[in-house]
């Protein structure tokens, strides 16, 4: 699956393979910019929600680390 037609995919579980863009945030949640077909999503990491160990290793993650995730497709207004 690929960023182009994401919009389809709203409020849908979706798998998408791609890069590293950027990464920021704190200890409770990080931000990660994702790149797949020459688009940039947002991916919201909680700790809450994925626990202590994975989401220590997405905070050491470096830009153009390639990835494969899966998560539910939310608009934000932002």
């Amino acid at each position: 699956m690929n960023l182009k037609h994401i919009e389809e995919f709203k409020d849908k579980i979706i798998k998408l393979n791609g890069w590293v863009h950027g990464i920021r945030g704190n200890n409770k949640i990080q931000f990660l910019q994702f790149r797949n077909s020459g688009r940039i999503v947002q991916v919201v990491c909680e700790k809450s929600v994925l626990g202590e160990v994975l989401f220590e290793q997405i905070k050491v993650l470096r830009q153009e680390t390639s990835l494969s995730i899966e998560g539910k497709v939310v608009e934000s207004s932002k």
